[in-house]
């Protein structure tokens, strides 16, 4: 992964965590589809968070191997 891939990573799962704090929208009572406002966005939410961390997954994968690639300064035998 590099180093610009993972800085972008990091940010999106600093905005998802400040996104899920979602102050504006406690006292809504309006409804999109079936769905109360406030469950709709926390659906959306986790749709999100779980595409960045499947992306973090995959960026950390070493090429072919199939194995976790190891930290940097770390070497694996």
């Amino acid at each position: 992964m590099g180093r610009r891939a993972g800085v972008g990573l990091t940010v999106a799962w600093v905005v998802l965590y400040l996104a899920h704090n979602d102050f504006w929208n406690w006292r809504t009572l309006s409804w999109v589809g079936p769905l109360p406002a406030g469950l709709a966005w926390h659906v959306g939410l986790c749709l999100a968070a779980s595409a960045v961390f499947w992306l973090f997954t995959r960026s950390r994968r070493s090429s072919g191997s199939g194995r976790l690639a190891a930290p940097p300064g770390e070497e694996r035998g």
